[in-house]
């Protein structure tokens, strides 16, 4: 008899206070956001795009697109298996930077950073 390889550990941890429906409705949840990326930083990054954007003129609007990129290039965060989601938040906060706010003192001291462009991004 061929023995089969053993199941990955669940991501989800067993919660004792969940009723089975609950867990079942939590293991739904946990699925969709492996597939859309739509969570931790990630979301906030898309958040924080979505807000740049209707109100490009704020001051700040650079420097929190760079302090969300900068958390995305140095935090743990974004360990494995998150690296292989889809990103779109974070490419926005990118996309934003790089063309709307090219000349600001963020976007050089973005640039100039190791491992600009989060190349896993693009």
């Amino acid at each position: 008899m061929i023995d089969s390889p053993p199941s990955p550990p669940s991501l989800l941890p067993q919660l004792p206070f969940l009723s089975p429906e609950e867990a079942s409705e939590a293991a739904q949840e946990l699925a969709l956001l492996r597939k859309t990326g739509e969570r931790g930083l990630n979301w906030i990054a898309q958040r924080i795009a979505t807000a740049v954007e209707r109100d490009p003129r704020r001051p700040d609007a650079a420097e929190i697109l760079f302090r969300v990129l900068e958390s995305a290039r140095v935090g743990q965060w974004g360990d494995r298996p998150d690296w292989e989601l889809p990103h779109p938040g974070l490419r926005a906060a990118h996309r934003l930077l790089s063309t709307r706010y090219r000349t600001s003192k963020w976007f050089r001291e973005f640039r100039d950073a190791p491992g600009y462009g989060l190349p896993r991004l693009q």
